[in-house]
């Protein structure tokens, strides 16, 4: 429409650890770190060449985990459930606010940016594009969850009028690895905004029997 501000829509695409040969995920204690570390790239080549596009039609933004601090020097020692102290909310923060500096069009508060995992390859399109839908279509502070079947979640994202009000829902107490993931994320979600939206349940890559599901996709 004639007038009407275009809004900016981004996803910010969050790889896991490569280091010196080896991914840090919890499917390493099933899998050789070769093997992890092959299967780390197919996902990540599935995410970035054929579900960003489909959901965006250009080129996605991605975070490499050497573009954080804590990741360049995160030491391999911590066991895979453990990611220290909530840093990887941190580093997921950090990845929104850089997606949504990246606007160079005059910003709108209806600007949205979603976080993606490399470890949803066989996700939805059309669940992503429901979400941006709903962030572009507020002018107040919203959000949207796409829950995973773990009890986490595979997605998270907010519009530029929710910045303000979304350091607690990165930078919390939640013990990732753990069905209290998206309950407590909702919950400080519904906290913070009026605007929520729940995506359908989705399937992450995260333990030995979802790679089953991810090679018959």
């Amino acid at each position: 429409m004639k007038g009407q501000k275009k809004v900016y829509t981004q996803l910010a695409v969050l790889t896991k650890a490569p280091h010196i040969g080896t991914v840090k995920t919890r499917l390493t204690p099933a899998l050789s770190h070769w093997q992890a570390l092959q299967f780390h790239r197919w996902s990540l080549s599935e995410v970035i060449e054929r579900l960003c596009p489909a959901v965006l039609n250009k080129s996605p933004l991605l975070f490499s985990t050497h573009q954080h601090e804590f990741w360049r020097t995160l030491s391999l020692d911590y066991p895979p459930l453990i990611q220290c102290e909530g840093n990887l909310g941190i580093k997921m923060k950090h990845a929104l606010l850089m997606s949504f500096n990246l606007s160079t069009q005059v910003v709108s508060p209806r600007d949205a940016v979603m976080l993606l995992g490399t470890d949803a390859p066989t996700l939805s399109a059309e669940w992503l594009k429901d979400g941006f839908d709903y962030l572009t279509a507020q002018s107040e502070p919203a959000i949207v969850i796409g829950p995973a079947e773990d009890g986490g979640y595979y997605s998270i994202g907010c519009n530029r009028a929710c910045l303000p009000f979304i350091d607690e829902l990165f930078v919390n107490e939640i013990k990732w690895g753990t069905s209290e993931v998206f309950l407590k994320s909702k919950e400080i979600a519904l906290s913070l905004v009026t605007y929520l939206k729940i995506l359908p349940i989705g399937c992450d890559v995260d333990h030995p029997e979802d790679l089953v599901r991810a090679r018959l996709s």
